[in-house]
C-alpha cells in the first residue's frame, strides 16, 4: 500500500509499483490509464483521527442489538459507539444514543470508505467522550501529485482508456493538448521507455478543496473557521486596490469579511434576490476589534477629518467604563466547569453570552433586558454582550505605563530630580531617589516616591501612570473546550493572571506589615507583570513561543485590516484541459454549488420548487435537483466573471462547469493561460472569488488598470512606540487613502 504524504503512519512501502512512462514534452501533467486506477494499484492508505465528541451515558441494559433496531449496519457496542474492524462510508453512524433529544451523535464525513482501527472511550460526568481513529483508503484522483525514486513530480490532470495509449504505457508524461484530448499518441521516431518506482502520493484533492460562501467564524479575529485546512482564501486587500480592483477591495473588506451584521446583509439580500450593497454597511469587526485592544491599553480612538485620534483615558474613566472590578486570578471552575465569581470569566462583570437571558434562567426575554438577576447577579443583555463589556483590576500601587515609560523619565529628568536611567532604575524598584539607599525610607522607593517628589514641585505625572487596569472582554481572550478536561485559553489569560496573583500578594503583604523589602520585591513584580502584559519580550510558554501581549494583538489586528480570508471564495488543484476557451476556467461541481450556495436556495424558492429557505436546502445538501441545479449554475456563469489568483497574480476569467465526474474536483485550466499566473501545473492551488456587487462584477469585466500611487495603507506601522507619542502630542495618526476608503473606526 501507498503511503498518503500526509499519513502519520510509519510503515514501509512495499513492491515495486514499476510505470512505464512517455517522457516526450516539458511541463508536470500526466494522463494515468483508467485500468491503472481501477484495479487499485496506487491506492493510498491515511490514518485520520476524528475530533473528539461527547455523547449521553446509555441505560444500564443497553445491548448490542438495541442500537441494531435503530441504526441497521452500524455495528455499535453497548456504549453505542462503532466496534473496532468495522468498514464505514461516507455519512455512516459511528456514535449513536438511544435518548430521543439526540438520536444521532456522530456520522462519518469521509469521502471513501475507512476501517476503524481504534476506540478510546472516557467516562465524564453523566456521559462519555469518544476518540475514533480511521483508516481510510483512497482512490487515485485527479489533483494528485506522484513522486517517484527518480525526483519527479507530476500532477493527475486526467484519465484515459489504455487503448489511447500507444506502445501500451499506463501513463503519459508530460503530455501535449492532443493527448489531453484524448487522441492517441502520434508514433514517433523513438518512444522513451523507462521504469518508475512510484513512492508517494501527496496533496490529495479532498484535502486541499476549499470553498465556502457564509459559516462560522472565530471569535477573535472573526476569520473564517471550516473543517477544511484553508477555509476560504487569503488575500491582501490593499494589493487589489493597487491593481485598480477598487470595488472588489471594498467589498472584500466591508461585505465578504467584516463583521456578523454587514455579512448577513449580504447573505439576505442575495436570498431575496436583491442587489448586495457594497458601501452602506456597518463597521467593520476588524475596527471595533482595534479600537478595543486600545481601550485595553488605556488608550481611546476618533477618527476625523482622514486622521486617527489618540487619547489617554483616565483612571476614572476606566472605572466608569468597567462593569465590575477582577479581583481572582481563577477563569472557570474545574468542578462545575463554570466562570468564578469575581474571576477573568465572571458573568456578572463580562456578560454570560446567552441572549436575553441571565445565567440562571430566572429572567429570560426582551421585556426583562438591562435587568440585573437578583439570583445569579448577571444582567439581562443580548449574546454580543462579551463583545464590548470592560472589567479592570486595581492595583494597590500605582505603576507607569510600559509604552510611556521613557517620556515619564523626561519628564521628571527635566524637573531636576534626576537623569533618566536613574529613574527609570527607581520606577523598576531598583534604587531608591536618595543618593543613597542605605540610608531610603520606605516612602524613598518605586513609582509612588517619584509622584509625590513631583507633586511637590508642581508636575503633574497622573497621565503616566495606571491605578485601574482595564481588563478586555472575554471575547478577544477566549477559553475554549477541547474535550472532556482539556481547555484551551488565550495568552492574554494567562497574563492577567499573574498580575492579579501578585497585586492580591501585595495587598495582603501590606496589611499583614510584613518587611518593606518583601513588599518592595512584590512591587517590582506587579510593575514587572504589568510590562509583560502590554508588551512581552521574555515570557515564554510551552515550546519556547513567546505569550501574545496586547501589543501582538494590536499588531495583528491592524494587518487584519488589509489581510483576511474572505467568503464567496474557494481553492484547488490546477490541472490543464486544451479543450476550454482562453480566460476561462473549469470549476468543479462542488466549489460551484459552495459558491453560489444561496443564489441556488433563493432559485429554489423562486421558481416554486420549495416553501422556504430551509427547505431548499435540504434540497440542495440531498442532491435531489442536481440536474436542475446544473443547468441553473450553467446559465449564471454565463452571465458572471470570477477573479483568479495565484502568487500575488488577479487575472478576471469566465466560468464554466465541469460536470464530467472523470474530471475531478480540480479547477481547470486552458494551458495557454498558464502563462499569465506563471502555473507549470506541479500541483499549484489556483484562487477564485466571486464578486457579489454589480459595480465589482463590471470591474471585472472593463480590466481596470493599476495605478500603484493612488491607495495606500498606513495602519500597519501602528506601533505601540507611535501611540504613546501621539497620545502625549495630540498629534493624530495620519490614515492612508485606502483606510479612509474602506474603513470606519468610530
Amino acid at each position: 500500500m501507498i503511503l498518503d504524504g500526509k499519513s502519520r503512519l510509519r510503515l514501509r512501502i512495499a513492491g515495486k509499483n514499476l510505470l512505464r512512462t512517455y517522457p516526450q514534452l516539458t511541463g508536470n501533467a500526466c494522463i494515468v490509464s483508467e485500468e491503472v486506477r481501477d484495479q487499485g494499484r496506487f491506492d493510498t492508505a491515511l490514518l485520520e483521527r476524528q475530533s473528539p465528541f461527547s455523547i449521553d451515558a446509555p441505560a444500564k441494559s443497553a445491548k448490542p442489538a438495541d442500537f441494531e433496531g435503530y441504526f441497521p449496519g452500524a455495528n455499535l457496542d453497548k456504549n453505542g459507539v462503532v466496534m473496532v474492524g468495522t468498514k464505514v462510508a461516507q455519512r455512516s453512524v459511528l456514535a449513536a444514543t438511544l435518548a430521543q433529544t439526540q438520536p444521532i451523535v456522530a456520522i462519518a464525513k469521509q469521502r471513501d470508505e475507512a476501517l476503524v482501527t481504534n476506540v478510546e472511550i472516557k467516562d465524564f460526568n453523566k456521559g462519555k467522550v469518544v476518540t475514533i481513529d480511521l483508516l481510510i483508503q483512497r482512490k487515485l484522483a485527479v489533483g494528485d501529485v506522484l513522486n517517484d525514486n527518480h525526483g519527479h513530480t507530476l500532477v493527475v490532470a486526467g484519465f484515459s482508456a489504455k487503448g489511447c495509449f500507444s506502445f501500451g504505457t499506463d501513463i503519459l508524461v508530460h503530455p501535449d493538448a492532443d493527448i489531453l484530448k484524448g487522441l492517441p499518441v502520434p508514433d514517433s521516431d523513438g518512444p522513451a521507455f523507462r521504469a518508475v518506482k512510484l513512492t508517494k502520493i501527496t496533496r490529495r484533492m479532498e484535502d486541499k478543496l476549499a470553498g465556502r460562501s457564509t459559516g462560522r467564524y472565530s471569535l477573535v479575529t472573526q476569520q473564517p473557521l471550516s473543517e477544511h485546512p484553508n477555509p476560504g482564501q487569503k488575500v491582501n486587500i490593499q494589493k487589489f486596490a493597487h491593481l485598480g480592483y477598487v470595488q472588489n477591495a471594498v467589498e472584500m473588506a466591508m461585505v465578504k469579511s467584516s463583521g456578523i451584521r454587514a455579512r448577513a446583509t449580504a447573505y439576505e439580500a442575495l436570498l431575496l434576490r436583491n442587489p448586495v450593497p457594497a458601501l452602506e454597511t456597518p463597521p467593520t469587526h476588524s475596527a471595533h476589534r482595534l479600537a478595543t485592544l486600545m481601550v485595553g491599553c488605556g488608550f481611546s480612538t476618533k477618527v476625523e477629518d482622514g486622521a486617527l485620534h489618540i487619547m489617554r483615558i483616565t483612571d476614572a474613566q476606566i472605572v466608569k467604563q468597567s462593569h465590575g472590578e477582577v479581583k481572582r486570578p481563577e477563569t472557570i471552575s474545574y468542578k462545575t466547569l463554570k466562570p468564578e465569581h469575581e474571576g477573568l470569566f465572571c458573568e456578572a462583570i463580562f456578560g454570560n453570552g446567552r441572549d436575553l437571558k441571565c445565567s440562571c434562567g430566572r429572567l429570560e426575554g426582551i421585556r426583562h433586558k438591562g435587568i440585573t438577576c437578583m439570583k445569579c447577579g448577571v444582567q439581562v443583555d443580548t449574546h454580543l454582550a462579551p463583545n464590548s463589556r470592560f472589567g479592570h483590576i486595581k492595583l494597590a500601587i500605582p505603576v507607569v505605563h510600559p509604552w510611556l515609560k521613557l517620556q515619564c523619565a523626561q519628564t521628571i529628568a527635566q524637573v531636576g530630580i534626576g537623569d533618566i536611567e536613574g529613574i527609570l532604575a527607581v520606577i523598576d524598584y531598583k534604587r531608591s531617589i536618595v543618593d543613597d539607599d542605605d540610608d531610603a525610607e520606605p516612602s524613598d522607593w518605586g513609582v509612588a516616591a517619584l509622584e509625590s517628589v513631583c507633586m511637590e514641585r508642581g508636575v503633574d505625572i497622573s497621565r503616566f501612570l495606571i491605578r485601574n487596569l482595564p481588563v478586555l472582554p472575554t471575547n478577544l481572550r477566549p477559553m475554549v473546550r477541547y474535550d472532556a478536561k482539556t481547555f484551551a485559553t488565550s495568552d492574554l489569560n494567562d497574563l492577567y493572571r499573574r498580575i492579579i496573583g501578585r497585586n492580591n500578594r501585595v495587598s495582603r503583604l501590606m496589611e499583614m506589615g510584613a518587611p518593606e523589602i518583601i513588599i518592595r520585591n512584590e512591587c517590582q513584580m506587579v510593575q514587572e507583570a504589568v510590562e509583560t502584559l502590554m508588551r512581552n519580550t521574555t515570557l515564554q510558554g510551552s515550546f519556547g513561543r513567546l505569550l501574545q501581549s496586547i501589543d501582538m494583538e494590536i499588531d495583528n489586528a491592524a494587518r487584519d485590516f488589509y489581510e483576511r480570508r474572505v467568503d464567496y471564495s474557494a481553492t484547488a488543484v490546477c490541472v490543464p484541459d486544451p479543450s476550454l476557451q482562453k480566460k476561462m476556467l473549469g470549476i468543479p461541481t462542488t466549489i460551484a454549488t459552495e459558491l453560489l450556495k444561496p443564489i441556488i436556495m433563493s432559485t429554489i424558492v423562486a421558481d416554486g420548487r420549495a416553501m422556504t429557505v430551509k427547505e431548499a436546502g435540504v434540497l440542495l445538501e440531498g442532491g435531489v435537483l442536481e440536474p436542475y441545479i446544473l443547468e441553473m449554475m450553467s446559465a449564471y456563469m454565463d452571465h458572471h466573471m470570477v477573479l483568479a489568483t495565484y502568487s500575488d497574480i488577479y487575472v478576471p476569467m469566465r466560468m464554466h462547469l465541469s460536470r464530467r465526474e472523470d474530471w475531478g474536483e480540480a479547477i481547470r485550466l486552458n494551458p495557454s493561460d498558464a502563462s499569465a499566473f506563471g502555473i507549470s501545473f506541479g500541483g499549484e492551488h489556483l484562487a477564485i472569488h466571486l464578486p457579489l456587487c454589480e459595480e465589482a462584477q463590471q470591474e471585472l469585466k472593463e480590466s481596470p488598470v493599476p495605478s500603484k500611487e493612488r491607495y495606500t495603507a498606513s495602519l500597519t506601522s501602528l506601533t505601540c512606540e507611535k501611540i504613546a507619542a501621539c497620545a502625549l502630542s495630540d498629534t493624530p495618526f495620519l490614515l492612508g487613502s485606502l483606510d479612509n476608503l474602506v474603513f470606519s473606526l468610530s
